[in-house]
């Protein structure tokens, strides 16, 4: 095998590390879906369990995409990005403790595209902060943490429960020689929690 063949190999392996890294879920592991956005965006989230989340235990979510192309899209900040509530069996909400009261405390305030209330990530150059920007794809999106349903409500008894998030990002498009930044409110993801 040539120099430029083994390079070859090396990427493919690398990226398909990736792809494999990429998605939330594992084996032994459940996943449920949000419906898609009129855009094709939707959330996948990984339980801990085939049947659910542990309340313990982070949330691992992604965001996926129907287009073939994929997508690329905007991360708001925690104040943003997420909706959360907790319902008991009876469909009762929890109360949420402090950081349950602060993730996605100005999810209704996100109008428009802003970089201020965009996540930000390490720049080059002059620009020390970058707005952070990602491609998913139909199987492909990278995996982030959201804090465990333990940490956002108080859960006093063991049972189980449903975890509904609410998600928005913003879709990148080309328009002309410029882009816009669409926001893009995802369905609500129904989350099935056990608190043992």
């Amino acid at each position: 095998m040539n120099k430029t063949s083994k390079h070859h190999v090396r990427t493919a392996l690398f990226y398909l590390a990736v792809l494999v890294a990429a998605r939330p879920s594992a084996i032994g592991q459940g996943v449920v879906h949000s419906q898609p956005a009129t855009n094709g965006i939707y959330a996948e989230i990984s339980m801990s369990t085939q049947e659910a989340a542990l309340s313990s235990q982070v949330v691992r979510y992604c965001f996926l995409t129907t287009n073939e192309s994929g997508a690329k899209i905007a991360y708001p900040k925690a104040e943003y990005l997420c909706r959360a509530r907790l319902l008991d069996e009876h469909g009762s909400n929890m109360p949420p403790t402090a950081l349950g009261r602060a993730v996605g405390n100005h999810f209704t305030d996100l109008k428009a595209f802003s970089r201020n209330k965009l996540e930000t990530t390490g720049g080059r150059g002059s620009d020390l902060l970058r707005p952070r920007i990602e491609w998913i794809y139909k199987d492909s999106g990278a995996a982030k943490d959201f804090p465990a349903p333990g940490a956002l409500f108080d859960i006093p008894k063991a049972g189980k429960y449903m975890l509904q998030l609410e998600f928005q990002v913003f879709e990148q498009v080309h328009r002309g020689t410029n882009f816009i930044y669409n926001l893009t409110i995802i369905p609500t993801v129904d989350v099935p929690v056990n608190k043992r």
